[in-house]
């Protein structure tokens, strides 16, 4: 017999992470109970094509052009060039009488023609007959316009020209000497600043983020039709009605002309994924490439669809579309390590949220690789360090500092993930002893539980009287009476003092009744803050209520009370069927009693029927009812 612990992030699923709940939930497991969750708020290349006016304005080679005759003679490269052009070496043995100058500075002169405007003066210069020179062996040097370039019928060979003395000394330049005017000036107009570049490189990398082409196909898989169509057949009536929500659905419910987050909302509230996926890749394409924060919100989006579709390999592939952790732009392409390094200085922006940076980070946990996760999360950390040293605003200090501490919860998250409990309780200990922070009953609970699990009883009575004594109330402080033998009400939180001291009881002495009253206690503490405090208090009561049901369950039937604990599960699911049908664990626990019980699938199949079908998301695995 095996029964799952109900965990927080099974009720939370919608927040990116919430490492201290999972590190509490994971540390209980040996306990047979699991944690109650208290939300502290904790925040959680392609290469790059540039316009060859700048590539020429950064000093790249510059073609050279036919003669002035528009014969197609290749021209002879510069004798340092001879080794990269054998063609024009071979043509230069040939034709070589007829060969211009390369140093001359007209011939240079040439192969700016295709930046000058039409109107120009020398287009007009071009227009005017030139005289024959009086050497045969020694052609005047050419200038040409851009109908000559298109009369080419050979491939040009490519030429460094040299801008250096031949300028003043070429003969060619004192015949023609308003040439070099006219030249640099289409050049400085066209040259634009190192900053414009860089952000011109991160415009393109935004419009790669836009292309529908990195969308793949969600395939339409949900297991609880096919459980519905094999458990239920023709002969007993009429199957059950899946009820999911499609994006055609929501539109038609909310109308064409609704909200996209309106939407959004809709569909994460029902718990249809797949639709969610299909809405966000179809806002991406629509959104404005000078936006990224709206690109990368709605990939955020599609990046948790698909995780909770459990389309892990659909996931990484499309994650590595943003290149959230590695260099922005491919480091071989155009002016990329210019763009990667301004990026990392924070001379230009990175384009990339923190969110999906940080969704980035734990991806490979999803794939079962925890350690390449941890590896990832720690980078975060370190650049995060880095922001905080440079940093002159107090604000942006304060955001990074929050950043770091929420990352090192997710390092204790991965930790315990990889069951390294002791690692994980130093890493915890050391953000609740951090200077400057105030005792944290959340992270406290977190810790304690964490000993637990390794089997320090002693350190967990420690850690459980810091946290009675935080929690105590003012009127309470001046009794000289243990704070560990008070009644829950002298607390602030009675649900963190109730649930701390029935892990101890069933941790430490094996005492299971007194557990079971101390849960009891927690249920009914719990059902009336729901109908009695406000929102959004009302909404984490409510939260909490089946883990206390849960776990309540369990500690019945440790005690020999199958049928109430049969009876608690079954109660909670005919109350809160939304919340039921929407956790595993819980639905696996209740089909294990349904076996301890009666061992009969007609109970199974009116769960399955009458709250899975109707209520379950299409994030749900049908195996928890096993059904076969």
């Amino acid at each position: 017999m095996s029964l799952h612990r109900l965990s927080a992030s099974a009720l939370d699923d919608d927040a990116p992470n919430h490492a201290p709940n999972q590190a509490a939930n994971q540390a209980a497991t040996a306990t047979g109970l699991d944690t109650v969750v208290f939300d502290s708020s904790t925040p959680t290349g392609a290469s790059i094509q540039f316009t060859e006016a700048m590539a020429i304005a950064r000093g790249a080679a510059t073609p050279s052009f036919p003669s002035r005759s528009r014969a197609t003679t290749p021209t002879r490269p510069h004798p340092a060039n001879q080794a990269l052009h054998p063609f024009a070496a071979i043509m230069q043995q040939q034709t070589a009488p007829q060969q211009t100058s390369f140093a001359d500075f007209s011939q240079f002169r040439g192969s700016s023609d295709s930046l000058l405007p039409p109107s120009s003066d020398c287009d007009s210069a071009s227009a005017t007959p030139t005289t024959p020179s009086k050497s045969p062996s020694k052609p005047s040097p050419t200038r040409l316009t851009a109908s000559s370039l298109s009369s080419a019928s050979l491939p040009f060979t490519p030429i460094t020209p040299t801008l250096s003395s031949s300028r003043s000394t070429s003969p060619s330049s004192k015949k023609t000497k308003d040439t070099s005017s006219a030249f640099e000036a289409p050049l400085l107009s066209a040259q634009p600043t190192h900053i414009e570049s860089l952000k011109a490189g991160v415009l393109m990398v935004t419009k790669r983020w836009i292309n529908p082409i990195h969308f793949h196909e969600v395939p339409a898989i949900d297991g609880v039709v096919d459980l519905v169509q094999k458990s239920f057949s023709f002969n007993e009536g009429a199957r059950p009605v899946r009820r999911l929500l499609t994006l055609h659905d929501a539109q038609m419910k909310l109308g064409k002309s609704a909200p996209r987050e309106h939407l959004l909302a809709l569909l994460v509230e029902s718990r249809s994924w797949r639709a969610a996926a299909q809405l966000a890749s179809s806002v991406i394409p629509t959104l404005s490439p000078h936006s990224p924060a709206d690109i990368c919100h709605w990939w955020f989006v599609r990046f948790v669809a698909l995780e909770k579709l459990r389309f892990l390999d659909v996931l990484a592939v499309e994650v590595d579309v943003l290149q959230p952790g590695e260099a922005l732009v491919s480091v071989g392409s155009a002016y990329g390590a210019d763009v990667n390094s301004a990026v990392a200085s924070g001379m230009v922006k990175n384009p990339v949220s923190w969110e999906v940076r940080v969704f980035w980070a734990r991806e490979p946990t999803l794939r079962g690789f925890p350690k390449e996760a941890l590896d990832r999360v720690y980078g975060l950390i370190l650049e995060c360090v880095q922001h905080v040293n440079k940093a002159v605003d107090d604000k942006e200090k304060d955001q990074q500092k929050d950043r770091i501490r929420n990352l090192n919860l997710l390092a204790v998250d991965l930790l315990v993930e990889m069951r390294d409990f002791r690692l994980a309780s130093i890493v915890l200990t050391g953000l609740i002893n951090a200077p400057g922070q105030t005792p944290d009953v959340t992270l406290l609970s977190a810790l304690l539980r964490l000993k637990l699990q390794v089997g320090d009883i002693h350190e967990s009575n420690r850690i459980a009287g810091i946290i009675e004594r935080t929690l105590l109330l003012p009127e309470h402080t001046s009794t000289t009476i243990d704070a560990t033998v008070l009644p829950s009400n002298h607390f602030a939180q009675r649900d963190v003092i109730l649930m701390n001291r029935a892990l101890l009881a069933i941790a430490s002495k094996g005492d299971w009744p007194s557990a079971t009253t101390y849960l009891q206690e927690l249920l009914a503490h719990l059902q009336h803050e729901s109908t009695s405090t406000p929102f959004p208090r009302k909404t984490t009561q409510r939260n909490s209520i089946p883990i206390a049901v849960n776990n309540l369950a369990v500690a019945h039937l440790y005690t020999g009370h199958a049928a109430q604990s049969l009876a608690h599960l079954e109660s909670l699911a005919v109350e809160m069927p939304a919340v039921v049908a929407t956790c595993g664990p819980l639905l696996f626990n209740l089909a294990t009693l349904y076996d301890l019980v009666d061992a009969s699938l007609e109970r199974k199949k009116r769960l399955l029927g009458s709250v899975v079908a109707v209520s379950g998301g299409d994030d749900l695995d049908a195996a928890c009812l096993k059904l076969g």
